[in-house]
């Protein structure tokens, strides 16, 4: 199902990849790339029929959690849905703690991604994918 997720993605067929996202976490509840995907789509997709903010939290919160928060990827998809869910002051916490990360391991764009968002948290708004 992670791989049919991911197909489906390269089809532009976001609520395919949503269920079998789902469908994966169900069989595995750790795997936690796909708890985090889920998440990030839950939380930043266009289609507004696509999006569960709270749904997102929870994912994002289980991957960040079960990593002890010091995995960037993860922590910045949590700052994401919290800022779907309109918690912003804990999404810029989230997202300065991966940028923090981040830059520890040298990853320079992760970075300018993340300050992008950071400015829309900032000004209370969501992030939406292209």
């Amino acid at each position: 199902h992670f791989s049919l997720a991911g197909v489906a993605l390269g089809l532009s067929d976001h609520q395919a990849a949503i269920e079998h996202y789902r469908t994966t976490l169900q069989i595995k509840r750790d795997f936690l790339t796909a708890a985090n995907n889920l998440a990030w789509l839950l939380a930043t997709d266009k289609q507004a029929t696509a999006r569960s903010a709270a749904e997102a939290v929870k994912w994002a919160k289980h991957a960040a959690d079960t990593t002890g928060h010091n995995e960037p990827g993860f922590l910045d998809t949590l700052a994401v849905a919290y800022a779907a869910t309109g918690e912003f002051d804990k999404a810029i916490e989230t997202a300065n703690k991966a940028k923090r990360l981040f830059g520890e391991r040298g990853q320079d764009k992760a970075i300018l991604d993340i300050q992008g968002r950071l400015e829309l948290y900032k000004a209370k708004q969501p992030y939406r994918a292209e």
